[in-house]
């Protein structure tokens, strides 16, 4: 087969997981990404009617599906329930989206042309994902890898290759075939939140597959919900998040140092990452006592084994 062929036999559905989405937003995502797939799926975790009724009040035709979860079950679990209709509907592949990431034109097919090349290279594909860029500062993401103490962070900007391996992506704009899915399994839905994609390419690499970002391929995503701007070294533009977020990454960082898939290296970068965020919260970030509370709860619950949704208001 030619490479443009094997493209064509596949059968792609997008799965978009949305929350309270903007739905201005919303419709710039799924007007990019519709002519590039074969279906669509919204995943609304919002627990109400207002994604439904939206996408009945549009003219997006059959390519648009929405299942509705009643309630907000987590990212891991509105990803399960997506990967699970695209099994039994017979497609090849899913790409996960969050709601407010758009892609460029050919962002899927440069996804599948490079998953499908190292494919044919005898290479256990986990995910191939883009390079994405952040519309508030246009920055362009960082390739992570796990360096002896701390990440190892490169640029497409900065080498030359077409795809570039990763220890692990963004679930945003990541295309995974069901074929590995197969072989590795679902999503963690019990950590809810932070840390599902990265437990679940600490999986995958447990189990000899790789991921890739590929260069061509490229979209607009934000990482929290505004950057912080503070000086390590140089001027960086650092992700801040809402206080119930750190409880989540907290916690759930100490329930996958407990699996057995959790090498060290990827244990000693990430407690690095914590301490530097803990020490950035205490020291630029308000309100602390706020942040201080859901760390520490998120440390406590993390030491006992507790997963879930977080069991305050949110």
């Amino acid at each position: 087969m030619t490479q443009n062929q094997d493209i064509d036999v596949c059968r792609t559905v997008v799965v978009i997981v949305t929350y309270i989405p903007n739905f201005k937003r919303l419709e710039e995502v799924v007007a990019a990404i519709l002519p590039q797939v074969d279906t669509v799926l919204l995943v609304d975790n919002s627990g109400s009617a207002d994604t439904v009724r939206w996408v009945g009040e549009r003219a997006f035709g059959s390519k648009v599906n929405v299942v509705s979860m009643g309630l907000n079950a987590g990212v891991g679990e509105a990803h399960n329930r997506g990967i699970s209709w695209a099994i039994s509907h017979d497609y090849t592949h899913v790409l996960l989206l969050d709601q407010d990431s758009v892609p460029h034109r050919e962002m899927v097919r440069n996804l599948f042309t490079a998953s499908l090349e190292l494919q044919r290279r005898g290479i256990r594909v986990s995910a191939v994902g883009p390079r994405y860029i952040d519309p508030r500062t246009g920055h362009s993401s960082a390739i992570v890898r796990f360096g002896l103490l701390k990440f190892k962070t490169s640029y497409c900007e900065q080498v030359s290759q077409p795809y570039i391996r990763a220890d692990f992506l963004v679930s945003s704009g990541c295309l995974i075939p069901l074929s590995t899915i197969a072989q590795v399994g679902c999503m963690d839905a019990t950590l809810f939140i932070d840390h599902v994609d990265t437990e679940w390419f600490l999986r995958a690499n447990e189990r000899g597959y790789i991921a890739y970002v590929v260069c061509e391929a490229v979209m607009e995503h934000q990482l929290g919900e505004r950057p912080l701007r503070i000086w390590l070294g140089r001027w960086r533009n650092l992700p801040r998040h809402s206080s119930v977020r750190y409880y989540y990454m907290f916690r759930n960082s100490l329930l996958l140092y407990k699996r057995r898939y959790a090498n060290m290296r990827w244990i000693l970068n990430d407690v690095l990452r914590l301490v530097v965020i803990f020490a950035i919260l205490m020291v630029a970030v308000s309100p602390r006592r706020q942040y201080l509370g859901m760390i520490v709860g998120g440390l406590l619950d993390g030491a006992r084994g507790r997963s879930g949704p977080y069991p305050g208001k949110k």
